[in-house]
């Protein structure tokens, strides 16, 4: 998949300094943990017989692509603007392991239910380690996401190497409590791109979205 992209100007972006200081950190990411509110947007798509899954991943797609900084990747002294960024989703394969499932954006959810059920049923039929795999990895216009079904989680921590310069944010959806129709959510962010004032818009924005169910249509 190409890569479309710009190159910030770090002559006149305000965070040139924070950018230097955090880019050297040896972990330069943080995680911001809260609970989003679904329960308008699972009554609608129970109603509307639409996949709950579906719904959350799409809105979550919508929002990092609203938010210009969710869209910055570090490449050595410079910052890439992606112009679209995709997701992906780790889906469970019938052996009961995980694939990871690249789901292409798209701007309506008709059309990314549609690459998300055709990505999803390519990854589960392949093994873990395979073309698409390797291809995949190498595309920083994305962002990785995991869903824990299982669990209501109150922290999480993800595996990551050592060394992972291009600040891709990582995402975690927990398991949705019955009781009050809240589901856990974890965002981890590049600080050499990325504040907690950012993160915060974008739990915004995501539970405005949530709250707004219709705009799915």
């Amino acid at each position: 998949m190409k890569e479309t992209y710009a190159l910030l100007d770090m002559k006149s972006w305000p965070r040139s300094q924070h950018f230097e200081f955090y880019k050297a950190f040896a972990q330069p990411f943080f995680q911001i943990g809260c609970d989003l509110n679904a329960k308008a947007l699972f009554s609608y798509c129970k109603t509307n017989n639409l996949p709950f899954f579906d719904a959350y991943l799409y809105l979550t797609m919508k929002t990092i692509n609203q938010l210009e900084p969710f869209r910055y990747r570090v490449a050595g002294d410079e910052v890439r603007i992606y112009e679209n960024v995709m997701i992906s989703v780790a889906v469970m394969a019938a052996d009961q392991t995980f694939r990871f499932c690249d789901i292409p954006y798209a701007d309506n959810f008709v059309q990314f239910s549609a690459n998300f059920k055709a990505a999803k049923d390519k990854a589960i039929s392949e093994l873990f380690f395979n073309d698409t795999f390797a291809t995949n990895q190498a595309n920083k216009g994305t962002v990785y996401m995991s869903v824990i079904p299982w669990v209501s989680f109150t922290s999480f921590n993800h595996a990551s190497h050592s060394n992972d310069p291009s600040g891709i944010p990582r995402m975690v959806f927990g398991k949705m409590r019955k009781s009050d129709y809240t589901m856990p959510f974890t965002l981890d962010a590049h600080h050499a791109v990325v504040d907690g004032l950012h993160v915060g818009q974008f739990i915004e924005v995501l539970q405005g979205y949530f709250d707004e169910p219709g705009l799915l249509g």
